[in-house]
């Protein structure tokens, strides 16, 4: 797999090996992959921020993230100094 603009990822493209997917302005993360969705069911009931996909949480991209996050910093008056936990 390669990220990056076109000019940093074609020079990978060999046709006879390469499949290229265009997600149409949407974000990949490599690595980042919820394999077991039942784990968001326990940030309920541990009061955790919800970063889980759909169907069991919101998260679409980066930006929903920041926003959960930053919302429960906000509603549980973390400090700067505290660490913020999520599953």
């Amino acid at each position: 797999m390669a990220v990056g603009s076109n000019d940093d990822v074609l020079i990978f493209n060999d046709v006879s090996k390469t499949k290229i997917l265009d997600l149409n302005g949407k974000t990949t993360v490599p690595g980042f992959i919820d394999s077991h969705s039942h784990i968001g069911d326990y940030t309920q009931l541990w009061g955790l921020p919800n970063l889980a996909l759909p169907p069991v949480g919101t998260v679409n991209n980066f930006a929903d993230i920041n926003k959960i996050i930053r919302s429960y910093i906000s509603q549980n008056n973390i400090s700067i100094q505290e660490f913020v936990l999520w599953l």
